[in-house]
């Protein structure tokens, strides 16, 4: 691996998130490790298998994730609250998908997944390591509409991206080295507010939780201003945004096994395409100043 300290932020999508699986496969078949890592939402995901050296894993996990109906379904709102099943995803998938979760935990690499704390709507940081990381770290992949809050260290937490779609704020206060963030959608793309209501069942969340309701039915207060600063700071060289170079049109529950091979092999492409970029960019001596 090449020891250059940087600092990788992904972003989430549900199962947009095997963009980044396809990005994160070339890094490493270029040997590329980051010293510190962020993710939210499926982006924390991609991270954990990136990070645990399995190559071709996380494609694997979204995968198995989109034909497995015993961890995506309206079933699972029933039995456990929530539209996808985490339990079985950490507890029983590794028994026939195998997971390093020891190299993982054991990597010299600083590691947070990043939720949402419903009580302050903020952005908090699940460190690996942590005896709560895999709470949090599913806390991070639930989505507010799919999901009932999960709750850890008091507090109850949903998807990372209702507030930090990109973890740039918190990486920028913590980076070590060049910072490279991968997008799961094309350079250009803003949110627009819920024409839908909410569903229902989650009523009773917004009613406990007033101060997230706002921000998701509004989406576009968080997002577009981070994603304008995002493309600032790559266009002025501060940071260095990989995008896709295609806009990915899919529903949060995809479940087509070609349509969702397409969209890593396009990850991957754009990352092998960009990789002297990259590179490049990692072997600046210059950090800058922000």
């Amino acid at each position: 691996m090449k020891k250059r300290p940087f600092t990788l932020v992904v972003q989430g999508g549900s199962m947009r998130g095997i963009y980044a699986a396809g990005v994160l496969d070339a890094f490493m078949e270029e040997g590329l490790e980051p010293s510190l890592a962020f993710g939210t939402s499926a982006g924390s995901l991609m991270l954990a298998n990136f990070l645990s050296g399995d190559y071709l894993r996380a494609k694997k996990t979204v995968l198995l994730m989109a034909s497995d109906r015993r961890f995506m379904s309206p079933v699972n709102l029933v039995r456990k609250g929530s539209f996808f099943d985490f339990d079985y995803l950490f507890d029983e998938v590794p028994s026939f998908l195998p997971y390093d979760k020891e190299k993982l935990l054991s990597a010299p690499i600083r590691f947070y997944a990043v939720a949402t704390e419903l009580e302050s709507c903020t952005s908090t940081l699940f460190e690996k390591g942590e005896s709560d990381f895999f709470t949090g770290l599913a806390a991070s992949c639930s989505l507010p509409l799919l999901s009932v809050p999960v709750k850890a260290r008091g507090k109850h937490y949903l998807d990372g991206g209702i507030v930090a779609p990109i973890a740039l704020h918190e990486a920028l206060r913590m980076k070590e080295g060049p910072l490279i963030v991968i997008s799961t959608q094309a350079r250009g793309y803003r949110k627009k507010a819920r024409v839908d209501h909410p569903n229902p069942l989650f009523r009773k969340v917004f009613e406990q939780f007033p101060l997230i309701e706002d921000l998701v039915r509004h989406p576009e207060k968080v997002y577009n201003p981070l994603f304008d600063e995002l493309d600032s700071m790559n266009d002025k060289g501060d940071l260095l945004a990989i995008y896709p170079s295609k806009d990915i049109n899919i529903k949060a529950t995809e479940r087509e096994p070609e349509v969702l091979s397409e969209i890593y092999s396009l990850g991957h492409a754009d990352a092998k395409r960009e990789m002297r970029s990259i590179l490049s960019f990692l072997s600046m001596t210059r950090t800058a100043k922000i």
